[in-house]
């Protein structure tokens, strides 16, 4: 009924309802709430359900790159969106925009690792020290993270150590 419909608020309740199923298994789900929100114009919840992508993606999945994307997404519809209230916008959008800095540093630090591995744990321990980290990443993610560099080290330490005796 909601495909067929022309109005806004059936298309709003569409996707609300939708967003109450099992949409993180069902990319069909998930293609048709962001139509439905699409249509309805709800850019403000479209934001919202893209937020929400990104934590399950962060969450479940450690995928902070994928997360970087749905939260990119989830900036722009925020930034198209006409609330009535303006601030809360503005807070909602700066929110995001924080977000998304700590993603990228991080998802950089990651990517920085196979280059320069000292470098990326340097950032690591910066992230660490920011007093918002848990806002865009799990600190234990970075711990894992971290952990795992060193774990490497003295696994590599150690078969040096072997093959000289």
């Amino acid at each position: 009924f909601a495909g067929v419909s022309r109005q806004k608020e059936i298309y709003v309740m569409a996707a609300n309802y939708l967003q109450r199923l099992d949409w993180r298994k069902d990319p069909e789900i998930m293609k048709n709430i962001i139509t439905f929100y699409t249509k309805g114009k709800a850019l403000d919840s479209l934001s919202g359900f893209y937020d929400a992508c990104a934590q399950v993606e962060i969450d479940e999945y450690q995928n902070y790159e994928k997360a970087l994307g749905a939260l990119s997404e989830a900036l722009k519809c925020m930034n198209k969106a006409k609330m009535q209230d303006v601030s809360t916008q503005e807070a909602k959008i700066n929110f995001l925009k924080r977000r998304i800095s700590l993603l990228k540093k991080f998802v950089h630090a990651r990517r920085t690792y196979e280059d320069d591995a000292e470098e990326a744990m340097k950032q690591c321990l910066l992230l660490l020290d920011e007093a918002d980290i848990e806002t865009g990443i799990r600190s234990g993610d970075i711990y894992g993270f971290m952990i795992e560099h060193y774990a490497r080290q003295e696994i590599t330490r150690r078969r040096t150590t072997w093959l000289r005796s």
